[in-house]
């Protein structure tokens, strides 16, 4: 039987240590930047309702044409984040209008990566809001 030395076995331990700290490195920096993704898609689904909730209104008032909605200029205007869509739903379900912002056009990641990361951290999940007026 063949023994292995000291140096050789103290390697192997740093390497595979090495890469399993890595490992969960990685692993930490996706989850953290999936969540900032997810914060940053409510807080720009928010901002829409409340900008259509004010378009409501305003044509509540006469101080808009009703043909005029929903107008998503203001947040195409003002939102600078890519890669989102926003779709507004008649009470009916027939989509009214959608407009997206962005997005990749050209894979610049591996296929196994891209794989691995819809596993985990299923993305691209749809967050609906009720457009309504209370004012």
């Amino acid at each position: 039987m063949k023994t292995i030395s000291l140096k050789l076995y103290l390697m192997i331990l740093i390497i595979l240590i090495a890469t399993a700290c890595l490992f969960a490195t990685a692993t930490f920096v996706l989850y953290q930047a999936d969540q900032q993704s997810k914060q940053q898609t409510a807080i720009s689904i928010k901002s829409i309702a409340q900008q259509l909730e004010m378009q409501r209104f305003r044509i509540s008032k006469g101080f808009e044409a009703p043909e005029r909605f929903p107008d998503f200029d203001l947040w195409k205007e003002s939102d600078s984040s890519s890669g989102l869509c926003a779709r507004f739903t008649g009470l009916d379900e027939i989509v009214v209008k959608s407009v997206c912002r962005g997005g990749i056009t050209a894979e610049q990641w591996p296929g196994w990566f891209e794989n691995i990361y819809r596993w985990s951290f299923h993305p691209g999940q749809e967050i609906e809001r009720q457009v309504t007026q209370d004012r």
